[in-house]
């Protein structure tokens, strides 16, 4: 349990998860392994439900993948896949936080 006062920028509520009926264990690393999974399903999901064009820009600014793009301004392509993604964690019951 933290004591005194809360980082700067930390939720005013924890997001925590829901382990399915059939886990049951103490570990909290596997509980932690479980969870990752489960965020990085919701990430993929939710990248792939943008528009192609907004996908290739996360992936070549994220994973240094080379795209040719169209006569579109590459931040503000960036810019909407980012929130895209935002909106799509939020739908899937994701808390993001603001960075």
């Amino acid at each position: 349990m933290r004591v005194g006062g809360k980082p700067a920028g930390a939720p005013t509520k924890a997001s925590g998860g829901i382990m399915p009926y059939t886990i049951h264990t103490s570990d909290t690393e596997s509980a932690y392994e479980y969870f990752d999974g489960q965020i990085a399903a919701a990430c993929d999901a939710a990248i792939a439900d943008l528009p192609i064009s907004q996908q290739c820009c996360l992936h070549h600014e994220y994973l240094d993948a080379v795209y040719r793009f169209e006569q579109q301004d590459y931040q503000d392509l960036l810019s909407t896949a980012k929130a895209g993604v935002r909106l799509g964690l939020i739908r899937r019951c994701v808390h993001v936080v603001d960075a």
